[in-house]
């Protein structure tokens, strides 16, 4: 049975989809990536988000993998760079 079919089991407007996964699947987060990039929307995708299509947008990406570096998730969102902005917050920790 693969990952799509056992998610069917639950009710994804209730259950939080992480814990579901690691708890429920045994499934390690082990690791992501995520890339924040600008470009200009698809004409469909500019009319979804009312804007032209010379406007500029913000796009992330997102996958994370597991403990044996499957691909758990993947993730694209498009964002109005006149609504939106990202903050990071960094550290370093000393060994």
């Amino acid at each position: 049975m693969d990952l799509g079919q056992k998610l069917t089991k639950f009710d994804l407007s209730t259950t939080v989809l992480y814990d579901a996964l690691e708890g429920d699947l045994n499934i390690n987060f082990c690791e992501a990536e995520q890339i924040i990039t600008c470009g200009f929307p698809t004409k469909e995708d500019a009319e979804h988000l009312g804007i032209t299509e010379t406007m500029c947008l913000l796009i992330t990406e997102r996958m994370i993998f597991d403990s044996d570096g499957n691909l758990v998730e993947y993730y694209k969102g498009l964002f109005r760079s006149d609504m939106y902005s990202f903050a990071m917050k960094m550290s370093r920790k000393n060994n």
